[in-house]
């Protein structure tokens, strides 16, 4: 790179530092996939764009938009490789700024360093209209069950998952839930049942049912029914969009994995840019998201913050799915022997004041044990 652009490398990187130390840090891990000096005067390229315009004439004004531009070209174009930006997000970058003056690009460039055009993003989403066809009102409740016709959104559950990075294990034990590990084994059923609240804490994948389509995430057999303000939706798709890994990304959990404070915060922001743009993607409604899952024979997956601001996702009711004849299935019973899951689930009603209904699924495997009579 030339002492030119390698001036203009040197001082951009100490502008952003200097605004917003911990939104350079991502910034920063991607500068360092570029290691070729053809790349990074490529980039350079890039943030003088700037430079046709009037306002690049004053020092002050072209120091802060080529920041800017290092920011927008590190985190929109450089994902393991440079990319060239396309036509429509160069007058992106440019425009944004065009009007301003140095102090005005300054504060917009520490919003988006900081998170907080990320979290206008969010609620500017949440207010959108298509969330309306979502509001409470399109579900039916389990207080008045009827398992010939249901609607609701229901987080499916397993008894149990590997547990075994002593990292993870030691935050969990902080936060008072070291007691549901044994032998490398989160037993996650017993923890939410007998911890419900621990939901609100959580991002979840969650999926819509009725009677006629009633396929859950690895054919889970019991789980939660869930009260979902619109607001608290992020995203829904008719078939399994595989998201655990963009909401998982900031668990507490996994973040203990990562020893490197900056790191986290890089994690953090990459989970808040994840779920933004989740929230602005095009929503169809429960009724198409339905019609186009029953075409196939796989489940459909929504996106549900377990809290958003004065919104709380909750528990309205535990499902366990029968088969023919108003049967448990096979693989349930098996899970309640070994997990006592009906204790659970018993307990969490009692506690909840909320039902335990049945979801009738002729594709699971019938035990001998009636539903009516394992719950009474």
């Amino acid at each position: 790179m030339d002492p030119a652009d390698q001036k203009i490398w040197d001082e951009s990187t100490t502008l952003l530092k200097s605004i917003d130390s911990i939104g350079f840090a991502k910034v920063q891990a991607n500068l360092a996939f570029l290691t070729i000096d053809s790349d990074k005067t490529k980039f350079v390229g890039y943030m003088k764009l700037v430079d046709p315009l009037p306002a690049a004439k004053t020092p002050a004004w072209r120091s802060m938009a080529l920041g800017w531009m290092m920011y927008k070209v590190a985190t929109v174009c450089v994902t393991g490789l440079l990319t060239d930006p396309s036509e429509s997000e160069k007058s992106d970058f440019l425009s944004a700024i065009s009007a301003l003056d140095a102090a005005g690009v300054r504060s917009k460039l520490a919003a988006q360093m900081s998170g907080k055009a990320i979290l206008d993003t969010i609620a500017n989403a949440q207010l959108s209209g298509q969330r309306n066809l979502w509001d409470l009102g399109a579900f039916t409740s389990p207080a008045a069950h009827n398992s010939a016709s249901f609607r609701y959104i229901i987080h499916a559950m397993v008894p149990a998952v590997g547990y075994t990075d002593s990292k993870m294990i030691a935050f969990a034990q902080s936060k008072s839930r070291g007691g549901y590990i044994s032998e490398g084994v989160l037993r996650i059923a017993e923890l939410y049942l007998s911890q419900p609240s621990i939901l609100q804490s959580e991002v979840l994948c969650c999926s819509v049912i009725d009677q006629e389509k009633t396929t859950t995430y690895r054919g889970a057999t019991f789980g939660f029914v869930l009260k979902v303000p619109k607001q608290n939706l992020v995203a829904a798709f008719s078939s399994d969009a595989a998201t655990a890994s963009k909401i998982g990304r900031a668990r507490g959990d996994a973040l203990a994995k990562i020893e490197d404070q900056q790191g986290k915060f890089v994690q953090i922001e990459q989970f808040l840019t994840d779920i933004a743009s989740l929230y602005e993607g095009e929503l169809e409604t429960p009724d198409q998201i339905l019609a186009a899952c029953k075409k196939t024979e796989g489940h459909n997956e929504l996106v549900v913050m377990g809290a958003t601001p004065g919104f709380f996702t909750v528990p309205c009711g535990i499902f366990v799915k029968t088969a023919s004849g108003s049967k448990l299935p096979k693989q349930f019973v098996e899970f309640d022997t070994k997990w006592g899951l009906k204790k659970l689930m018993k307990d969490c009603a009692a506690k909840l004041s909320i039902p335990i209904v049945d979801i009738p699924d002729k594709n699971v495997e019938a035990s001998t044990v009636d539903f009516a009579a394992w719950k009474s």
